[in-house]
């Protein structure tokens, strides 16, 4: 009987371990979504900046071009 209840404390232990490791898992993800979330959000900032950074850009080569010299 020692090798069943050793068995059974086993098990028991591996499920255990088990969850913790899902529940670390679900966690991390969480964590993982709000942290792309956040970069995404950021990136977009970025381009809208970059964007118009280039627009401004682009008037200014026109009124260049406009202009005689």
């Amino acid at each position: 009987m020692d090798i069943i209840d050793t068995l059974e404390e086993r098990i028991a232990q591996l499920v255990n371990r088990l969850k913790a490791l899902e529940e670390e898992n679900r966690t991390l993800k969480a964590a993982m979504e709000q942290e792309n979330a956040s970069m995404k959000e950021a990136l977009d900032l970025e381009r809208q900046k970059k964007d118009a950074v280039l627009s401004r850009v682009d008037q200014l080569l026109k009124k260049l071009q406009e202009e005689p010299i």
